[in-house]
């Protein structure tokens, strides 16, 4: 099975074609229930895919867009990186009346780039 990385000119693409400047990577993320908690290690061949998914039962949307984050980093050459990013996705509270939903993540990201000789 190919591990997601993104789309690359229209494809799906595995993690290492999408990010091929990237050694290794680390990411703990943890959601709004302290009990919900993730860990990705390219290392162990579980990379993030674009998105984390959103635990949120009620919550139809794709969660947040780790891959963006990754791109910004290696845009910047940064090794680590934490923040906090609301879910990209809304909450269904009857028909056709939704809100934006209420889970956030908390993420570190810890990337260790290719040598370049």
């Amino acid at each position: 099975m190919k591990k997601k990385g993104g789309l690359v000119f229209g494809r799906e693409v595995t993690f290492d074609e999408a990010f091929p400047e990237i050694e290794n990577v680390e990411a703990r993320v943890e959601g709004f229930r302290p009990e919900w908690k993730l860990y990705f290690n390219k290392k162990r061949s579980n990379p993030p895919g674009e998105y984390v998914k959103c635990h949120n039962p009620l919550c139809q949307g794709e969660g947040f867009w780790i891959g963006g984050i990754l791109r910004d980093m290696i845009s910047k050459r940064e090794a680590q990186r934490m923040g906090t990013t609301p879910c990209g996705g809304r909450e269904r509270l009857s028909r056709g009346h939704f809100r934006p939903c209420l889970n956030s993540f908390k993420y570190e990201i810890m990337i260790e780039y290719k040598s370049s000789a």
